[in-house]
């Protein structure tokens, strides 16, 4: 939650303090404005540091410089936004927010991640020598706005001499960021997932720039005003480029925003410089401006497919063999798919029929049975018998989306000698890429693709959608392959299930003695209640409670403070039919156990308990909607034994336990026995307790005096069986010899009659 982090309340105080300045500095025509710019900013930084925000359930993939670097570029658009809301404007703030969006841009360049794979990121590519010179030129402008703000009497020209500082830092800035992040792309332009990030600071970078020179040459606005704003803005897209983790949407959106751009600014830009020389027809041309926008956000999609044309021919053929292996026929969705695959050959196929020939084209290499199969231009498919090498399976294993790059290993195999029998197998065959297909994560085949003309990497996009082929294609060949292999697996099966059965005896035996052993447990946790029966309350209960047991489906148990009601519990489900199934304890305190859709899945103390006994330890504790459900799903396959501190109808009545949950239940409520009403049993369980602790302290039992004795059955006991034993624990620590005397026992203070009275039942 961001609302935890410290540089939140930070960025929130520095953009709050420049809006509350903006709003100073404003006309009174402007204050709407600036106010409105003052109290979305809270709201705004909330929103960019939950985009930013690390995900918690998959794998992060963003380094937290490049996150870091991303908010901070949105704190500096956001301080430019708010400087802007006032005609004068605060310099200080706009040139600080500029700096603060164009340095933190140049750092996320430098710190995008990619997907990972064994081309590693060399050390020029993350240097941070852009972000020190754009801090140097931004720093001029800074001190300059600082000095006019701090003494505005006193540097009359100031203003003049800002506006230029501000303007050749944003060229400066702009000019870096553009070159760090090409230079970044050339060092590592075979990362996968890393080009596509730096595209968009460098296309939309660029056109940013584009549009803003434009505005000010046609007199739109001041290049004091648009170049910072074309620094932040480029700025922004360089961090939430860096830190976005959906990287392959990147890509898609910077050519469609770049198409639209392209496209939209110059009927944009020329409704702007008729309205303002030709205030008369501004309205036609703004109408006819909106109309070419729009026509413009139409077509935007399908040039943007198209801007780049190899690319283009690679998604198409990719994404035609995709459609062609959804035949339910395994064998002609395999052919199609790899005849769909021949465009990417280009002149280098040829129309011969062996595997060298046929190298230059696409080919699917089963691995059981191994064999090639590949499609020529004519449209005849060959298979030929063809072995995989271990290599290449196990490099495409460690690669992003599985899909081993000959690009990558022509790089890293100076380093790493491993990979050229790779390399040199991939080359042999004139492969430029190639995927594993996978079934239920076992490796069942490979598809290689070839080189062609193709000039450039492949990327993320290409890859992704070469992925999802190799998914598809690898459900048709492990069709293929489980019908050849049908028999192999018969007779395994019968050699399997002979040592199932001779398992299948040896879990029934390890089944057997686990019974048994809750059994025992069970009996253990039960003794606190059967130790001391010897007061009329005490058997009262204990042969009420066996009886429901035996007969009931539902025993409801009324504990006071201190009662171990864990052990009359363990007591109903040894008295009952099923002394040997689950027994569930539910705590209605647990945070967990509010979950409803916990209730209704697998995983379900309802389903747990099945064939055994639910506890309940205080379920008005749990939700309505919780207690509800259980009175409704709990069927006679279980017992339900409830522990409440209230009857049943009081709790109703207050409205803390539900009426249905109430129903299920019943009235029929077994009020444990307190301490204080087991006058007879006082004895026993004193030493039942001084036994155990004698032998755990000291080796050896303790007794208890009679003075003892008598001074412990005067004393009310308001905590019950808790109370008695924290009191004897205390005593057998402190007692001398073999005795706890009267000296060693401590007791609280005895409640009076009122108190008994108050205490909750």
């Amino acid at each position: 939650m961001f609302l935890r982090e410290r540089s939140y309340w930070a960025s929130l105080a520095l953009t709050s303090y420049a809006g509350a300045s903006a709003y100073t500095a404003s006309a009174p025509a402007e204050r709407p404005l600036a106010l409105l710019a003052l109290g979305l900013s809270p709201l705004a930084l909330g929103l960019a540091f939950t985009a930013t925000a690390a995900p918690t359930t998959a794998t992060d993939r963003v380094e937290p410089g490049a996150r870091a670097a991303a908010r901070t570029s949105i704190v500096g658009a956001l301080l430019l936004a708010e400087s802007m809301t006032a005609r004068e404007g605060t310099v200080l703030f706009a040139h600080l927010g500029a700096a603060l969006a164009s340095i933190g841009g140049v750092v996320a360049t430098a710190r995008a991640s990619s997907l990972g794979g064994l081309a590693s990121t060399p050390s020029l590519g993350r240097r941070l020598d852009g972000a020190a010179f754009g801090a140097f030129a931004w720093t001029v402008a800074v001190v300059i706005a600082l000095v006019s703000w701090l003494s505005p009497e006193r540097t009359a020209g100031m203003p003049m001499l800002s506006a230029y500082a501000g303007s050749a830092a944003a060229i400066a800035s702009l000019g870096i960021l553009l070159a760090a992040s090409a230079r970044v792309a050339t060092l590592r332009k075979l990362e996968l997932g890393l080009v596509e990030r730096l595209s968009a600071v460098r296309w939309l970078g660029g056109a940013t720039l584009a549009v803003g020179i434009a505005t000010s040459a046609l007199g739109l606005a001041a290049p004091e005003k648009m170049l910072p704003i074309a620094a932040a803005l480029t700025g922004v897209v360089a961090g939430l480029a860096a830190s976005t983790q959906e990287v392959e949407t990147v890509s898609r959106t910077v050519r469609h925003a770049l198409a639209l751009v392209l496209l939209s600014t110059p009927p944009a830009l020329t409704a702007a410089f008729v309205a303002k020389v030709s205030p008369d027809r501004a309205a036609s041309s703004i109408v006819l401006a909106c109309a070419l926008c729009a026509a413009a956000g139409m077509a935007a999609p399908r040039i943007a497919r198209r801007a780049a044309p190899q690319k283009h021919l690679w998604l198409d053929a990719l994404e035609a063999a995709t459609a062609a292996a959804l035949s339910p026929d395994p064998d002609p969705a395999l052919e199609q798919a790899l005849l769909a695959l021949r465009p990417l050959a280009g002149t280098h196929a040829t129309a011969t029929e062996t595997l060298d020939a046929a190298s230059a084209t696409a080919t699917l290499y089963k691995l059981a049975p191994a064999e090639a199969v590949t499609a020529d231009r004519a449209g005849f498919v060959h298979r030929v018998k063809a072995e995989v090498p271990d290599s290449i399976i196990e490099l495409a294993r460690s690669e992003p989306d599985q899909v081993l790059r000959r690009d990558v290993l022509e790089t890293v195999a100076v380093r790493m000698p491993e990979v050229r029998s790779a390399l040199v197998w991939m080359k042999d065959r004139h492969v430029d890429a190639v995927a594993l297909l996978l079934e239920r994560d076992e490796p069942v085949g490979l598809l290689a693709l070839p080189r062609g003309d193709r000039t450039s990497a492949l990327g993320l996009e290409e890859v992704r959608a070469f992925r999802a082929l190799s998914d598809r294609l690898a459900a048709v060949v492990a069709v293929s392959s489980k019908l050849g292999r049908s028999w192999d697996r018969e007779r395994l099966a019968r050699e399997s299930a002979e040592r199932d059965e001779g398992r299948a005896r040896e879990l029934a035996n390890e089944v057997s003695m686990a019974h048994g052993r809750i059994e025992e447990l069970l009996a253990r946790a039960a003794r606190p209640a059967r130790v001391a029966t010897y007061s009329p309350a005490a058997r009262t209960a204990v042969e009420r409670l066996e009886s429901l047991a035996a007969s009931a489906n539902t025993v409801t148990m009324l504990a006071a403070p201190g009662i171990d009601a864990l052990a009359y519990a363990a007591l109903v489900h040894l008295a009952g039919p099923m002394p040997s199934g689950p027994f569930v304890i539910v705590e209605g305190s647990a945070p967990k156990l509010t979950d409803l859709m916990l209730w209704r899945s697998d995983a379900s103390p309802i389903v747990r308990a099945q064939g055994g006994t639910l506890v309940l330890l205080h379920p008005e504790l749990l939700p309505k909607l919780v207690q509800s459900y259980i009175g409704a799903a709990a069927d006679e396959r279980l017992k339900l034994c409830v522990v409440v501190a209230k009857t049943v109808d009081v709790l109703v009545a207050k409205e803390e336990l539900d009426e249905r949950f109430a129903d299920r239940v019943g009235d029929d409520v077994v009020a444990l026995p307190t301490l204080a009403s087991r006058a007879e049993d006082l004895r026993a369980l004193a030493l039942e307790h001084l036994g155990t602790l004698g032998v755990r302290f000291y080796g050896r039992p303790l007794g208890i005096e009679p003075a003892a004795l008598g001074l412990m059955a005067e004393y009310g006991w308001p905590g019950n069986d808790a109370e008695l034993l924290g009191v004897l624990t205390r005593a057998a620590t402190s007692c001398d010899g073999h005795l706890v005397r009267r000296r060693d026992i401590q007791l609280g203070d005895p409640p009076t009659r009122e108190g008994r009275r108050a205490v909750p039942f």
